[in-house]
């Protein structure tokens, strides 16, 4: 029996990202708990601004989000910007303008 015979078969999991299933269900409302972070200032594990939250990619099903998409850096014309994905578990809502991510980034 080969290595592959034997492994056990997992479904994968399906993610979208939200701000599309929003625009194809007509539908800003979400139906996560918890405050929406998309748009909000990341601040890294020392406290500096970083980037921004860009969208979130959630389970279709349940709309419950699994990573946040991070905008990192900050040039107004996108230069030298990269886009990275944070599991949401290390992703902490501050207040209403920031969040910050418990991972280093």
């Amino acid at each position: 029996m080969t290595h592959l015979e034997s492994a056990p078969l997992h479904s994968p999991h399906i993610l979208e990202l939200l701000s599309e299933i929003e625009q194809r269900d007509n539908d800003s409302a979400h139906d996560f708990i918890g405050a929406d972070p998309r748009g909000l200032t990341v601040l890294n594990t020392t406290g500096n601004d970083v980037g921004k939250v860009e969208d979130l990619y959630v389970d279709p099903n349940t709309r419950l989000p699994r990573y946040a998409l991070l905008t990192l850096g900050n040039h107004p014309l996108g230069i030298h910007n990269r886009q990275v994905l944070v599991d949401f578990d290390d992703v902490t809502v501050e207040d209403d303008e920031h969040v910050r991510v418990r991972v280093s980034i």
